[in-house]
């Protein structure tokens, strides 16, 4: 993996590294893609490494829990509560419970994946290589990606590019 060190933190996958586009693996590029095109708004529990990327492509209609700001945008029981989610351990579903989510983006590898499967009152809509989609019921959106999968067209895997 490329990394990047700036402002003391360091970055995986960067997308430029002195003006060349990187390859962006393990981004959910579909996914989001996918929701940029349904023009989705909501309030979303991401894998926090992919907080920044969403708040990039679909900001200001779709929010997330965290992102890589954690130290300076969240209390600290907001990233205690996404740690919980993102391992799977005790009161792991507290985030989803506390916060007004309607949408979860998530990898398949992470424990959380599995108990979402499981959860009530959620519904996983889209998954690909990279990513698992799960859209909460009731939400008109679990439809519109429905509708739209139907179709056969299939969704835009490009990465547009993230500074």
């Amino acid at each position: 993996a490329v990394f990047l060190v700036t402002a003391g933190y360091i970055v995986p996958q960067v997308a430029r590294i002195f003006g060349k586009i990187v390859p962006m693996r393990g981004l959910p590029v579909a996914s989001v893609n996918l929701l940029k095109e349904l023009q989705a708004e909501g309030n979303m529990v991401p894998f926090f490494d992919w907080g920044e990327y969403i708040i990039y492509h679909l900001g200001p209609r779709v929010k997330v829990a965290t992102d890589g700001r954690r130290e300076t945008a969240y209390p600290l029981n907001v990233y205690r509560d996404n740690v919980a989610f993102t391992d799977g351990v005790y009161q792991w579903d507290a985030i989803l419970e506390r916060y007004p989510s309607n949408m979860v983006l998530i990898p398949k590898g992470l424990a959380c994946y599995s108990l979402m499967k499981l959860k009530p009152g959620w519904t996983l809509v889209y998954e690909d290589e990279n990513s698992s989609l799960f859209i909460r019921n009731g939400s008109p959106l679990i439809a519109q990606i429905q509708e739209r999968l139907k179709t056969g067209k299939p969704i835009d895997a490009t990465e547009t590019g993230f500074p």
